[in-house]
């Protein structure tokens, strides 16, 4: 995507795949320091009820984007969903790792396809060995991931 021009990434700030992927962009800025992370954030508090090890995974990728954009003062019913229609409307591309036909994931990737985005799936083998892999050597110093992350995954990468 950086060949084609891409130089804004955006990542939703959600424990799993966006986490994974903005450290991913974090990670290619070393070899592309022109590309910016944007991390879109539904409300101030997300991070409320995550544990302490999440929340300092956290606020590591808060202060190393180069823009966070917060959208609501404080949780409310669907403000994910409003975050995922952030994203996708401020998108050429959308990159995304899908296990399943339901739930957040899918119906944003459903938007996106009715919004004509250009969308490209990660399969499970390139998310589980490259995608993990780039996340360890940026926050595990170097550990080798061997299998898949636990956490439902959810939206993630997109292109500006």
């Amino acid at each position: 995507m950086i060949e084609k021009g891409v130089r804004f990434f955006g990542v939703g700030g959600a424990i799993g795949y966006d986490t994974i992927a903005a450290h991913v962009i974090l990670s290619l800025k070393e070899q592309y320091p022109f590309i910016k992370l944007i991390v879109v954030c539904p409300c101030k508090n997300q991070d409320l009820k995550w544990n302490e090890v999440d929340k300092q995974v956290y606020r590591d990728i808060l202060n190393s984007a180069d823009k966070v954009v917060v959208l609501a003062d404080t949780y409310y019913g669907g403000c994910m969903q409003a975050r995922n229609k952030h994203l996708v409307d401020n998108s050429k591309y959308c990159v995304c790792y899908l296990e399943r036909k339901r739930g957040g994931t899918y119906n944003t990737v459903q938007y996106a396809q009715r919004q004509k985005k250009d969308i490209k799936y990660i399969n499970k083998t390139f998310y589980s060995r490259y995608l993990m892999d780039a996340f360890c050597l940026r926050y595990c110093k170097g550990v080798r991931v061997v299998g898949h992350y636990k956490k439902r995954l959810l939206l993630g990468i997109f292109g500006w």
